[in-house]
C-alpha cells in the first residue's frame, strides 16, 4: 500500500473501496471564493492534474483541486492528502450544484473500532455517501510546495499507508537524539568545543527540518511562523560555520580565511534582519541559506584539503552528501522530479547522513588529537629528563667544588695535627702517649667526616630509579649541610638548620635533595655576588595542621620585583654564567614529583623560599632518631664506583657521537619519520645524494612519492608487517627526483615505546642497481650453459658433482638437486677412483680426453667423449668435464 501511494498515480483508491472517481482530478491556482471556484470548475477553467505525483511549485495564491466522486460504500471512507507539509485545507462539497457542507482539514482520525482519536501526519476529509456524484472542491493554502497526492479508502487503510512514515520518523528521531546526547556527554567529559558546536548545529537543523516536514506537530501543539523557521535555519548554519572554524582550527592556521568567514556570517545575518518575510522572500531566503552556506562550508573543507588536512575528506563527504540531498529536494519541490518517499524525505536523509559522518569524523579527529597529545607528553617527558640531566650536571660541578673544600681543609687539619706531633719530637725529643692518642682521635674524627662526605656525595650523584618511599626530611637536609659546609665556611656564610621534630615526606629522596640544594647554592651565589656582610642561610622545618613547611631564608637583599614572578621559569637568571634551570628544576620536583608547592617572597633584608609538602604516607620511623651511614663499603670503593659512573656516562656520549658520525657519513640512505606522518623527519646526506632532493624538499615530501603509484599499497603493507615484526627487509623500485627508477633494498625498523605504540619508522636504503645488473649477467650465463648442445659437469677432487647444466641432468633423467648429491661413480660404469686420481695427476694445466659409457636413471647406457681440464677458484681446485654425446636424440649413433 505504501509503495502504491508513493510511486503510483496522483490519486490512489483502495481496492476494497466502492468509491468511484468520475473524472480525472483538476486544479486551478487563483484567489477565488468557493462559489467563484465552483463556477470556474463548471466552466472547465480547471486544468487536469499530472497522472504522476509531481509538485505544482510555490505560490502566494491558493490552489483549488476538484474531483467528482460517487461513494456507495457502506463503510466510512476518507479522502487523505499524503503530503503532510500542506498547511491549511478547506473542503467544499457540492451535489446537484448545491453546497452540502464546508469542512476544515484535520490531522487526527477516529474510529469506532479504535475507540480513540490519533494525531496523524496527513490531512483527512470524510466522504459523503450518496447515490449521485458529489463534487469536492479543496482549497489549499500553504507556504510549502503544492504537492497533491491523494488516497481514498477506509480509516484503517489510511493509517496503514502512514506506518512506514511513522517508522522512519521515530527511527530518525531516535538516532538524532542519541547522537546529540552522546555528543553533549563527550563534551562534558572532554571539554572539546567541537562536540558542543556540533550538537547545537544538529539540534537547530533537526528542529527546522522536522517542522518543515510536519513531524514535530505530532508531538507538540506548536505552530511556527516564517520568521521563526528562518531564524532557526539561520542559527543552525551559523553554528555550522563555527563548527567548521573549530574543526579545521582556522582561527590559528589561516587568519585571512578566518576573517573572510566572519564577514560572510555578518553579511547573512544582516540580510536576515532586513528581510520583509513574505512568502517569496521566505522561500528564497531558506534556499539561499541552505545552498549558499552549505557550498561555503564545503569550500572551507576543500581549502583545508588542498592544505593537506587529513580530516577534510570526511567533511567533504558529509557536506557533499547533504548538498546532493538538498538539490534532490529542490528539484522535487519545483516539479522537476516526481514525488516519492525518497525524494520527499531526501533532505531528512541527507541531514542524517551528514550528522553521522561528521560525528564519526569528529571522533576520529579527537582520536588523532589524543595521539598527538600523547606524543607531546612523551616529548615533554623526554625534554624534562634532559633538563634534569642538565641540572644534575650543573649541580655535579658545584658538588665537586664542595668536595674540594670538604677535603682540602680536613686534610690541612690532619697535616697540622701530625706537624704538631713532629714538632714535639724535634724540640723535646719525646712525645707523651696521651698526645699521640689525642692526635689519633682527632685524625679518626676527621677521616670519618671525609668518609661521610663521600657517602653523601655518592648518594646524591649516582643515578637511581624513580622509587618513592618515606624519607626523613631532617636527615636529607643534614646531608645537604655536610655537602656545603666547607664551601659556605670558605665564604664565611653562616648556615643554620632549625627543627622541632623528625618529620617525614613521601617521594624520591634524591630528587628532594636536588631541589633544596639548588635553592641553597643559589642563595650562596647571591650572598657572594653582593658581598653581604655577615651572610647567612637559615632553614626552618616545622609542621602546621595539614602540611610540612620548609623555610629557606637568606639575607642577600632579596629578589628584584621585576624578576620575582619569573624566577621559576626556565632560562631566567640574574647570574651571567647560569643556565637558569636550577630553580625551575626545584619547582618541578617539589610540585610534580613530591605533590607539594614551592613559593618565594621577599622578607626583611633577603628572600624566603617556602616549600609545602604533604605528610608522609606512613608514621614516623624511630630509626631516624639517630643519623647513621652505611659504611659497608670503603671510601676508596665508593670513589671507584663514582669514577665508573662518570666513565659510563662519557661512554654513552661517545657512542651517541659515533652514531651521529655513521648517520652523516654512511654511503647508504638513512631516513626516519613519525608513525602518524608520511613526511620525513630527518634524512642523511647520502639520502639526498641518491634521490636528488634537497633536505627542505624531503621534509615536505610524502615518502610514498618515492614509490610508483601501483606499488604504494605494497609499501604500506610492508610498513604494517614491520609493525608486527619490529623489523622487515624487502626489495622495491623507487623513483628519483628526475623520474628515473632504480631498485633498492629497504631495511625497515620500528621504534616503539613501553606501551607498544609506534614512535618512529627508521629506513636504511641501499641502491642495488649494480647488484641487479651482476645478477642478471649471472642468470644469463647460467641460461647459456643450461642450453648448450653438450653436457657440462663440475667436479671436486673426490669426483663429486658441484654443478651440472640442464643438458647433463635431464639427459641422465635426474633433477638438478638430485645430481648434486651424486658423483662420477653413479653414472660412469667404468669409473675407478684410483684411475681418476692418476688422471688428475697427469692433467696439470692441459686438457685430457676420456671415452667411456654413462648410465641413465633407467639403466640405459650410451657412449660419451669427455674433455677434462682444471682451474683454481678461491684457493680451491675444480675439474670441468665437457661431455660430447649427450644429444638425447642422436647419442646412439656416436
Amino acid at each position: 500500500m505504501f509503495f502504491q501511494v508513493c510511486f503510483a498515480d496522483i490519486l490512489e483508491i483502495s481496492s476494497s473501496s466502492k468509491v468511484e472517481v468520475l473524472d480525472k482530478p483538476s486544479y486551478l491556482i487563483k484567489s477565488l471564493s468557493y462559489k467563484e471556484a465552483y463556477i470556474s470548475f463548471k466552466n472547465s477553467e480547471f486544468k487536469k492534474l499530472y497522472s504522476k505525483n509531481r509538485s505544482l511549485g510555490f505560490s502566494n495564491e491558493p490552489l483549488w483541486v476538484a474531483l467528482k466522486v460517487l461513494n456507495k460504500s457502506e463503510q466510512k471512507q476518507v479522502l487523505s492528502f499524503m503530503y503532510n507539509s500542506l498547511e491549511k485545507l478547506t473542503l467544499y462539497a457540492y451535489e446537484n450544484d448545491k453546497l452540502l457542507y464546508e469542512k476544515k482539514n484535520i490531522k487526527s482520525i477516529g474510529d469506532t473500532l479504535l475507540k480513540n482519536s490519533f494525531k496523524t501526519l496527513n490531512s483527512y476529509f470524510e466522504l459523503e455517501k450518496s447515490d449521485s456524484a458529489v463534487t469536492y472542491l479543496i482549497k489549499i493554502e500553504t507556504k510549502t510546495p503544492m504537492i497533491v497526492n491523494m488516497f481514498i479508502g477506509s480509516q484503517i487503510e489510511a493509517l496503514e499507508v502512514q506506518v512506514p512514515q511513522f517508522i522512519f520518523f521515530f527511527i530518525s528521531i531516535g538516532s538524532f537524539l542519541s547522537i546529540i546526547l552522546f555528543s553533549l556527554f563527550v563534551y562534558s567529559s572532554t571539554k572539546e568545543k567541537g562536540y558542543l558546536l556540533f550538537s547545537i548545529y544538529n539540534l537547530l537543523l533537526g528542529v527546522f527540518i522536522s517542522f518543515s516536514y510536519g513531524y514535530l506537530p505530532l508531538i507538540f501543539d506548536f505552530k511556527t511562523s516564517l520568521f521563526f523557521n528562518t531564524l532557526i535555519l539561520q542559527l543552525a548554519f551559523t553554528f555550522l560555520i563555527f563548527f567548521s572554524i573549530d574543526f579545521f582550527n582556522i582561527n590559528k592556521s589561516n587568519k585571512k580565511l578566518y576573517y573572510t568567514i566572519w564577514a560572510v556570517v555578518l553579511l547573512f545575518n544582516t540580510l536576515f534582519f532586513i528581510n520583509n518575510f513574505n512568502l517569496t522572500s521566505y522561500q528564497l531566503m531558506n534556499i539561499f541559506i541552505i545552498i549558499v552556506l552549505t557550498l561555503f562550508c564545503l569550500a572551507i573543507s576543500i581549502i583545508s584539503f588542498i592544505q593537506k588536512d587529513e580530516m577534510s575528506k570526511y567533511y567533504i563527504i558529509a557536506l557533499g552528501g547533504y548538498l546532493i540531498s538538498i538539490i534532490v529536494t529542490l528539484l522535487m519541490k519545483t516539479g522537476l522530479l516526481f514525488y516519492s518517499f525518497f525524494t520527499v524525505e531526501a533532505h531528512f536523509l541527507g541531514y542524517m547522513w551528514q550528522m553521522i559522518v561528521l560525528f564519526l569524523a569528529l571522533g576520529q579527529k579527537i582520536k588523532i588529537l589524543q595521539k598527538e597529545k600523547n606524543e607531546a607528553l612523551l616529548k615533554l617527558k623526554f625534554q624534562e629528563k634532559m633538563l634534569f640531566l642538565q641540572s644534575r650536571q650543573a649541580s655535579l660541578g658545584k658538588l665537586i667544588g664542595n668536595i674540594t673544600h670538604q677535603w682540602r681543609e680536613p686534610l690541612t687539619e690532619i697535616s697540622a695535627v701530625w706537624t704538631n706531633v713532629e714538632a714535639n719530637i724535634l724540640l723535646k725529643g719525646i712525645v707523651e702517649n696521651r698526645q699521640i692518642i689525642s692526635a689519633i682521635k682527632q685524625n679518626n674524627q676527621i677521616i670519618k667526616h671525609l668518609s661521610q662526605t663521600i657517602n653523601v656525595f655518592y648518594n646524591s650523584f649516582k643515578f637511581q630509579s624513580n622509587k618513592k618511599e618515606n624519607f626523613s626530611i631532617v636527615e636529607e637536609i643534614l646531608n645537604i649541610e655536610k655537602l656545603v659546609y666547607y664551601t659556605l665556611k670558605a665564604e664565611n656564610i653562616e648556615f643554620r638548620f632549625i627543627y622541632d621534630e623528625l618529620l617525614q615526606a613521601y617521594g624520591n629522596r634524591n630528587e628532594f635533595v636536588n631541589a633544596v640544594l639548588n635553592i641553597v647554592l643559589n642563595a650562596k651565589d647571591m650572598l657572594v655576588k653582593r658581598k653581604i656582610k655577615k651572610p647567612r642561610i637559615k632553614i626552618i622545618l616545622f609542621k602546621d595542621i595539614e602540611n610540612t613547611k620548609i623555610y629557606i631564608e637568606d639575607n642577600a637583599q632579596g629578589i628584584e620585583e621585576k624578576v620575582i614572578n619569573k624566577v621559576f621559569k626556565p632560562g631566567v637568571s640574574t647570574k651571567e654564567d647560569s643556565t637558569g634551570l636550577g630553580l625551575f628544576i626545584s619547582k618541578t620536583i617539589i610540585e610534580q614529583k613530591l605533590q607539594g608547592v614551592l613559593k618565594v617572597e621577599n622578607i626583611l633584608k633577603g628572600a624566603r623560599f617556602i616549600i609545602f609538602l604533604p605528610s608522609a604516607k606512613t608514621a614516623r620511623d624511630n630509626r631516624f632518631n639517630q643519623i647513621e651511614y652505611n659504611l659497608n663499603e670503603s671510601t676508596f670503593q665508593r670513589l671507584s664506583r663514582l669514577e665508573k659512573e662518570v666513565a659510563r656516562q662519557s661512554e654513552i656520549e661517545k657512542t651517541l657521537k659515533q652514531w651521529e658520525t655513521i648517520f652523516n657519513q654512511a654511503h647508504w640512505a638513512i631516513a626516519f619519520h613519525k608513525h602518524n606522518s608520511k613526511k620525513f623527519e630527518s634524512t642523511n646526506p647520502a639520502f639526498t645524494k641518491i634521490y636528488g632532493y634537497t633536505n627542505k624538499e624531503l621534509q615536505e615530501l610524502d615518502f610514498l612519492a618515492l614509490f610508483e603509484e601501483k606499488n604504494r599499497a605494497f609499501a604500506l603493507q610492508k610498513q604494517k608487517e614491520a609493525f608486527d615484526k619490529s623489523f622487515l627487509s624487502f626489495e622495491a623500485v623507487n623513483i628519483k627526483k628526475d623520474g628515473k627508477k632504480f631498485p633498492v633494498n629497504i631495511d625497515l625498523t620500528v621504534i616503539k615505546n613501553e606501551n607498544d605504540e609506534i614512535l618512529y619508522y627508521i629506513a636504511n636504503i641501499k641502491d642495488i642497481t649494480k647488484q641487479k645488473e651482476d645478477l642478471n649477467k649471472i642468470l644469463f650465463q647460467k641460461f647459456a650453459l643450461d642450453n648448450l648442445y653438450e653436457a657440462i659437469f663440475l667436479l671436486d677432487k673426490n669426483a663429486n658433482f658441484c654443478y651440472a647444466n640442464k643438458r647433463a641432468y635431464e639427459t641422465l633423467g635426474y633433477t638438478y638437486d638430485e645430481i648434486l648429491t651424486m658423483g662420477v661413480k653413479d653414472i660412469d660404469i667404468n669409473f675407478s677412483y684410483k684411475k681418476y686420481l692418476e688422471t688428475l695427476d697427469k692433467l696439470g694445466n692441459d686438457e685430457f680426453i676420456i671415452e667411456t659409457l654413462h648410465q641413465k636413471r633407467d639403466k640405459c647406457l650410451f657412449p660419451v667423449r669427455i674433455k677434462l681440464n682444471c682451474f683454481k677458484y678461491q684457493n680451491r681446485i675444480y675439474y670441468m668435464g665437457f661431455c660430447m654425446g649427450y644429444n638425447i636424440n642422436n647419442n646412439k649413433n656416436f
